[in-house]
């Protein structure tokens, strides 16, 4: 246990929610191209589409594939959820929409990674060069946290266990994640968290994932019942948040350099999930990033139900490449259980299962 932790106050240019407001009210958020799309796509399944390069007099015809698809439902989602996050800054009232925007982040997420473990067998296969699998762990290690935090336990436990599965495959697939380049500590501390809470070893993980004594301290004391300790933790981490929302430089990398996670600490959202999941006592936590709804815990949602019919459309077309993709996505009782049926002839697509 370190007793030593000391909170280092809120970075000094954090911004103000206003100010915050401004820096992302700049940014496009119109995912018109990526809907056209992905209609395209829903209705007439792969298609070819042609770029031109006219510096070259040259056009090439592409297939729109899953890779394609998985792309643009990013850039979608991505889009959807930053006119949400402005809307809750600025009402300060927590809007469903950006817990469905989040879903579809997360199916976008799943796709990708489906797609990276059909690169794995093609490049085994001689057929595709495992120089070229590429993810990001602090793209998708921000999903995971926004996964669970919003309490959708059994999907944050199915990603969780694929990032494991892919840190130790003898591919060096995260290109951010080393001891040498990117160094996501809060990324693969929620990872540990998971790992702890589901009583699962840890994998491969490079030293950067454990030099952070906060992350240690939590990891170690999160289930603890003294709620003077668990607050100190908590706020240091809520500190630590505000100094880590800072773009990578040649000579420091930060765990949130995108831009758009400097009001959402779902690292300490998590915690208190959790713990709220099993049953223990939460505190209240007073600082800056608890003063939007998006610094407190949402009301638990049903993931499910967020399933429309847009993505069903994107799920059939995806299963005519992937017939084992989603096999275990939703519940037997789900509103759309019965549309897609599950392959029984082939492994299932949580391909880590036995």
């Amino acid at each position: 246990m370190s007793n030593d932790l000391i909170k280092l106050g809120v970075y000094i240019k954090f911004p103000s929610r206003t100010n915050y407001i401004k820096y992302l009210s700049q940014f496009n958020t119109d995912f018109a191209l990526n809907q056209q799309s992905l209609n395209k796509y829903i209705d007439e399944g792969k298609y070819i589409y042609t770029v031109e390069i006219p510096e070259f007099n040259l056009s090439e015809n592409f297939y729109f594939d899953t890779t394609n698809v998985g792309t643009c439902l990013i850039g979608l989602s991505e889009s959807k959820r930053q006119i949400d996050l402005l809307d809750i800054l600025n009402s300060l009232i927590y809007n469903e929409k950006y817990s469905k925007s989040l879903y579809y982040k997360t199916f976008a997420t799943l796709l990708e990674l489906e797609n990276t473990r059909q690169k794995i067998q093609q490049s085994k296969e001689g057929k595709f060069p495992k120089t070229s699998i590429i993810l990001f762990l602090a793209e998708i290690g921000n999903t995971l946290g926004d996964i669970l935090s919003q309490g959708w336990f059994d999907l944050a436990s199915d990603i969780a266990k694929q990032i494991n599965f892919f840190i130790n495959t003898d591919i060096d697939i995260f290109n951010d994640a080393t001891d040498n380049y990117g160094r996501r500590r809060t990324q693969y501390f929620i990872l540990r968290l998971i790992n702890n809470w589901q009583k699962w070893p840890d994998s491969n993980y490079p030293k950067c994932a454990y030099d952070e004594p906060l992350f240690n301290s939590l990891i170690e004391e999160w289930l603890t019942e003294d709620m003077a300790r668990i607050e100190h933790l908590l706020l240091c981490a809520l500190d630590r948040h505000t100094h880590q929302c800072r773009p990578d430089n040649s000579k420091t990398f930060f765990d949130f350099s995108s831009g758009f996670y400097e009001y959402i600490p779902y690292e300490v959202l998590s915690v208190l999930r959790l713990r709220e999941l099993l049953g223990l006592q939460n505190p209240v936590l007073e600082h800056v990033l608890t003063s939007t709804p998006l610094g407190r815990l949402p009301p638990i949602t049903n993931p499910d139900d967020y399933m429309d019919d847009f993505l069903l459309g994107i799920l059939k077309r995806v299963r005519e490449e992937y017939p084992d993709f989603a096999d275990g996505l939703f519940a037997k009782e789900g509103l759309y259980a019965d549309t897609i049926k599950p392959s029984i002839d082939k492994k299932p697509w949580q391909f880590w299962k036995k």
